[in-house]
């Protein structure tokens, strides 16, 4: 068995081709390093399109009443074709409070050409997570994590399917 250098994923030795994600084998030694990261970037936003992963937000209101739900709005966080696998894409913004005692869930919206899928995600617990950034890693087969976290202490879903 052995990885595919777009996806990750595991092929047998004499497939000529990914399974998952179509990328062909790359024979002989005149194979430059340039020449390969082109094909896999290639066949990847061939594979991946225009697919987005997007954060549904809540939006509230405080009245008199106390506090009332305004609406929502999905917020890109990242394109996958735009990764390198085990890159994280992390959101500009940082968020005050993140459950550091009990799971919680996150929202997600996956767009891939017209189509969009709702998944909700369970974040386990972890540390303590006040002011933290939300990411998404791509990870092998194509999949991706949710990342709670900073570029020194994070917190990771499953993964999960981008398509």
């Amino acid at each position: 068995m052995v990885k595919c250098i777009c996806c990750g994923s595991e092929r047998d030795d004499s497939d000529n081709m990914c399974p998952v994600c179509g990328m062909p084998r790359l024979f002989g030694a005149d194979v430059t390093p340039e020449q390969k990261a082109k094909a896999v970037s290639e066949n990847k936003r061939k594979y991946l399109g225009n697919t987005g992963i997007y954060l549904t937000e809540h939006l509230y209101d405080v009245t008199e009443n106390g506090i009332v739900e305004a609406g929502t709005r999905s917020v890109l966080i990242a394109r996958p074709s735009e990764l390198e696998l085990g890159e994280i894409s992390w959101m500009p913004e940082s968020y005050e409070a993140v459950p550091s005692d009990r799971e919680f869930c996150l929202e997600l919206e996956v767009e891939k050409g017209s189509q969009r899928s709702r998944v909700e995600v369970a974040i386990a617990p972890g540390r303590v997570l006040s002011h933290k950034k939300l990411g998404v890693k791509l990870t092998e087969g194509f999949t991706f994590r949710m990342v709670v976290g900073d570029e020194n202490d994070q917190v990771e879903s499953a993964a999960l399917e981008l398509l």
